[in-house]
């Protein structure tokens, strides 16, 4: 990813804008996996009436349910049968293939390969077809999910069938009718715990000296403190605050972070993922974190990529971008 890409990512991350979920988090690649999204009403264009439960659902997790077949091996596109039969009106999960990975917590982060099915086996998303697993967190997804995959373990094969009300309920979703009872099978690759921050408090300050004009306090593993002095915005520069003792990040690694950030020139609109919407997801290959070991604190400063005086330019263009980003873990592809 070029530097204008990350600059851009890195201003919807840190200063809250109404995209960032989408922005910073891959739930937006996931088409209609599992997101959360306004499936709130009853009633629909089908005319299929279901509303959503607003509590946790029961989870069988016995494998004795009505499954619709599924065959396949970890790692490899599943086919998945028409449901015959009553569709269930609980959430099922069947283990197909045991891992000896992790457990999962509900609200974990994860990654995964899927394919979702309607209940007559019609395929509505795949990250197979997509060419590439997807990680998302389990707070960003519907309840069938987040309920389902919690306490699987990382390497499982698990088929999850969600009837509507933990689904997306009476709300037509365009590849998903209202009402629809959702069949997926899904491949636990990694999973992390978002709130974890011993990898943090583990690095060690470098005592590097930081850009003029910037100064960062707080306790590592804790949210940072970032302020500005001067009226002349530094130039770009990436400073390595504390070293982390986890691993180095590989190209392909999504990267759990939190992050503090501002426009220079604009110190008003210092914004923090703390005390917000909480941990978020960099997609991978970002060159600016690639080889940057977990745990890792890092000061960025991105310059304009735009002229004030340029018709249509906005703020994140015309202005200095300083981010504190804290790694917290990776969510790594099994190869």
């Amino acid at each position: 990813m070029t530097p204008y890409r990350f600059t851009r990512l890195a201003t919807a991350c840190a200063l809250g804008s109404a995209l960032l979920l989408s922005a910073c988090s891959s739930s937006s690649q996931s088409g209609q996996s599992g997101q959360s999204g306004d499936a709130s009403a009853s009633g629909s264009q089908s005319g299929t009436s279901c509303t959503l439960s607003d509590d946790a659902p029961d989870v069988d997790r016995s494998g004795e349910g009505n499954f619709p077949d599924a065959t396949g091996g970890f790692g490899e596109d599943p086919t998945i049968s028409a449901g015959t039969g009553d569709e269930p009106d609980q959430v099922l999960v069947k283990t197909l293939s045991e891992g000896d990975g992790d457990t999962v917590g509900s609200s974990d982060f994860i990654l995964a390969n899927y394919t979702g099915t309607l209940w007559d086996g019609t395929v509505f998303d795949s990250s197979y077809s997509n060419g590439q697993a997807v990680a998302f967190g389990l707070d960003q997804v519907v309840s069938g999910w987040k309920y389902g995959l919690a306490d699987q373990h990382v390497g499982d094969r698990v088929e999850i069938v969600i009837p509507c009300e933990w689904g997306y309920g009476g709300t037509d979703q365009g590849t998903i009718p209202a009402g629809s009872t959702l069949v997926f099978v899904v491949d636990i690759e990694d999973a992390v715990d978002g709130t974890d921050t011993s990898a943090l408090t583990a690095a060690t300050a470098t005592g590097d000296a930081l850009p003029a004009g910037i100064s960062v306090d707080g306790d590592l593993g804790s949210e940072p403190t970032v302020a500005f002095s001067g009226d002349t915005a530094p130039g770009e520069s990436t400073t390595t605050l504390a070293t982390g003792t986890g691993e180095a990040i590989a190209d392909s690694d999504y990267v759990l972070y939190q992050a503090v950030g501002s426009y220079f020139e604009d110190p008003s609109s210092m914004s923090s993922t703390w005390s917000s919407v909480g941990a978020q997801l960099f997609q991978p290959g970002i060159g600016e974190l690639v080889g940057q070991t977990v745990g890792s604190r890092l000061l960025f400063v991105f310059p304009p990529t735009a002229d004030a005086s340029e018709s249509g330019a906005t703020e994140a263009e015309t202005s200095t971008t300083v981010m504190v980003v804290d790694v917290l873990a990776t969510l790594s592809p099994q190869s």
